[in-house]
């Protein structure tokens, strides 16, 4: 069986394992760029597109804009990110749809209409990402909770339902039948070794964003001066992703907190604002212009401690070589055609390429 594809509902015919959303993108991406480069560019215009997210959610959360541009460049160094920026993989486009529906949601408290938008952000983090439904609960802290804009968010995801019915049922013989479902994925979803899981991916994330995101992100949920529903927002944006994956049966290496990036903005947002407020309480107990500087040198100290275990880690991980690496592939394609008689049939599955993705 070909990888990532299993046997469709009719005779002689595949159906991918994955959702559509992604595949749907690389479309567009190259009806606007061509096949060359187009597909290619996909992820890429996602991360670079996520910045603007994440400074403009933490605009929205209270961040002043230096404390949102800190957050942006967080983000960037972030090695999960970074991996995700240059791989045809579906990971960065979902982070990018988590935050366009996170957004759209907060508009939506000041302008009823953004509830559409928000309901077809969601609609297509869900089409990128089955998931992505887990988006709900923290987009029902993050939207104005009144009929008519939920009627708006219902309106927004609903064509994006039909394409998920109409792709599956054409796909896999049945509207609500998935690659995940049909590959019995939702079998390797267990509470069995959930605290090794979980462990994991606390490890993981404290060696590459450093002590500070995961504490900062506990301690919003005890910060008094950002808002009740804020506080919920961002403790359920990236709580349920990290104890949905803690069931989900693959986590071995580091790259497999890219499950996680989804819901990393909020690791960011929380530290961000507990450093704010931190930052403010060291003001308000020294006098004067000495307070100020003892604020802003706390700010930068957290800050740059961060970044610099996220370079760290793009360093250690040779993310900057992945292009080079992957040039192994294809170099043993040319040589296979080089060395193989003319009429060889070659049967394969996939490089292994976790080699550079792994700590030697």
């Amino acid at each position: 069986m070909t990888l990532g594809y299993e046997a469709g509902p009719r005779p002689r015919t595949l159906a991918p394992t994955y959702p559509v959303g992604y595949p749907l993108h690389m479309a567009g991406g190259a009806l606007i760029f061509g096949w060359k480069y187009g597909p290619f560019l996909v992820s890429p215009l996602a991360a670079a597109l996520s910045l603007v997210l994440i400074y403009l959610v933490g605009v929205e959360l209270g961040l002043t804009r230096g404390m949102a541009i800190a957050g942006a460049t967080m983000l960037a160094f972030n090695p999960t990110f970074c991996l995700q920026a240059i791989q045809p993989m579906s990971d960065g486009l979902a982070t990018c749809w988590s935050m366009a529906s996170i957004l759209t949601a907060l508009l939506s408290r000041g302008r009823e209409l953004w509830g559409l938008g928000a309901g077809a952000a969601f609609g297509m983090a869900f089409l990128v990402r089955p998931s992505s439904v887990l988006l709900l609960i923290p987009i029902l802290f993050s939207v104005r909770f009144s009929p008519k804009t939920l009627l708006l968010f219902f309106l927004g995801g609903l064509p994006f339902a039909g394409v998920f019915c109409a792709y599956n049922a054409a796909a896999y013989g049945h509207p609500l039948m998935t690659g995940y479902v049909a590959t019995r994925h939702q079998d390797l979803v267990m509470l069995s070794d959930f605290t090794i899981r979980f462990r994991h991916y606390i490890y993981w994330l404290t060696v590459t964003m450093s002590l500070t995101p995961l504490p900062g992100w506990l301690c919003v949920a005890m910060d008094r001066d950002v808002k009740l529903r804020d506080r919920a927002l961002l403790i359920s944006w990236f709580g349920v992703f990290l104890l949905f994956y803690s069931c989900y049966f693959y986590y071995a290496e580091w790259w497999y907190t890219r499950f996680l990036l989804p819901g990393m903005p909020a690791l960011i947002l929380g530290t961000l604002l507990v450093v704010r407020d931190l930052g403010k309480l060291i003001e308000r107990s020294a006098a004067g212009q000495k307070g100020v500087w003892l604020r802003r040198a706390a700010v930068i100290i957290l800050i740059g401690v961060a970044l610099g275990f996220e370079r760290q880690s793009v360093e250690r991980f040779r993310l900057l070589k992945v292009a080079a690496i992957d040039r192994a592939q294809a170099d043993f394609c040319r040589q296979s055609d080089s060395l193989l008689p003319r009429r060889a049939l070659l049967i394969a599955t996939e490089t292994n390429r976790s080699n550079f993705l792994t700590i030697t």
